[in-house]
């Protein structure tokens, strides 16, 4: 599993950050499989894995068996993680989704599979000539099309918002590009050229109408004890990555009082 994340609407924008992660995480894949719902064939989608050299691959449509892996993980995820859960619950969002990476790092990854004989954490480790990606390839990348025509004046109008465009634009169809959280400043492009930003003057929306409100900033909620076996989880998780970020402070996470109660 490359990167798993619960959200609260299945669109588009979270489908783009889920595999975002997945891409810094493990590396390019050469192929991505997915079925033919819209989201997956959206064109935002679509060509962003065309620029990054990924070949999109849609599943035949009457053909179930061809989703079978991502099945069988729904049903051990099912079976495992949310049964889990269902006995204590978590207070929010973050909480559960910092307890689902747990479960994935610490429990899934290191069960051996029944089909390949090791654990998926060894099989990857094996892996040789992956491609790595950059934070700020992705972001570029990922930017969401609009074209528009820049008016006599200099100005443009874009999903209620008025922008400043540089000079030279004047009644030319520039393609905006724009990260659908972020609407003070569009990217403008002519012919794939970046020919500058458009700066707003009137920013009556600056989050995208057309993104689902639920992916707006969830506001912050002190977080509240959990299931001891998922909070176990989270805290080995913890202590890998303060291993691997700073030996200083692994002392610090063996501590024995530093455990949690179980």
């Amino acid at each position: 599993m490359a990167h798993a994340e619960f959200f609260w609407a299945e669109d588009l924008y979270a489908l783009e950050l889920c595999f975002q992660q997945a891409l810094l995480r493990r590396g390019l894949p050469w192929r991505v499989y997915v079925d033919r719902g819209l989201i997956f064939q959206a064109e935002v989608f679509t060509r962003a894995c065309a620029e990054l050299g990924i070949r999109h691959i849609s599943g035949t449509p009457g053909h179930p068996e061809g989703r079978g892996k991502i099945e069988r993980f729904f049903e051990t995820l099912q079976d495992q993680f949310l049964r889990e859960l269902s006995h204590h619950p978590v207070p929010h969002l973050a909480a559960l989704n910092e307890r689902l990476a747990a479960w994935i790092e610490e429990a899934y990854h290191v069960q051996v599979h029944s089909e390949t004989g090791e654990a998926p954490a060894v099989r990857f480790a094996r892996l040789k000539g992956r491609r790595s990606v950059s934070a700020e390839k992705l972001a570029h990348v990922f930017l969401w099309r609009r074209v528009r025509r820049v008016d006599k004046t200099g100005c443009l109008r874009f999903d209620g918002n008025r922008y400043e465009v540089p000079p030279g634009l004047e009644g030319r169809r520039v393609e905006i590009r724009f990260h659908p959280l972020h609407l003070e400043r569009l990217s403008l492009f002519i012919d794939g050229r970046h020919v500058g930003d458009a700066v707003s003057l009137d920013l009556a929306h600056p989050v995208y109408r057309g993104l689902d409100r639920v992916h707006h900033p969830e506001p912050s909620r002190p977080v509240e004890p959990a299931i001891p076996y998922l909070e176990l989880l989270v805290h080995r998780r913890r202590q890998r990555q303060a291993r691997a970020m700073s030996p200083l402070r692994l002392s610090l996470l063996e501590d024995p009082e530093a455990m949690p109660d179980v």
